[in-house]
């Protein structure tokens, strides 16, 4: 799906964040092998992680920010799309149960990923 399709049908977009909530995925918790990757960091190695992961794991494990590099961005964040403000994805982000956007700004609000028809 390109951002134009996206950004051009409100009730695309509203399917896409009922299943975005319901996505098992983004409740995942992070497992030995991401607190192994803080542990070496915070022994002094090192250490940078680059992912097309889009989880967040590595963060919630403890790696700083700045050593994670997402490739494919992140669904923790939202960010909007009128001026580019980014806060975390607190679940009120995206359409209300009435079916009308939530955003403080007149932006459409979508999680910063990368996706094909992103890049041009």
């Amino acid at each position: 799906m390109t951002y134009e399709y996206y950004m051009g049908d409100p009730e695309i977009r509203r399917r896409s964040w009922q299943m975005r909530r319901a996505n098992r995925t983004l409740h995942a918790e992070p497992n030995v092998a991401h607190h192994a990757v803080t542990a070496l960091e915070r022994s002094g190695v090192p250490v940078r992680v680059i992912t097309q992961n889009v989880d967040g794991l590595h963060q919630l494990a403890g790696m700083p920010d700045r050593k994670v590099l997402e490739l494919h961005g992140t669904a923790r964040t939202v960010m909007c799309t009128a001026c580019g403000a980014r806060a975390p994805d607190d679940g009120r982000a995206g359409p209300r149960r009435g079916g009308r956007e939530r955003s403080a700004v007149p932006g459409v609000r979508r999680h910063p990923q990368v996706r094909d028809g992103d890049v041009r």
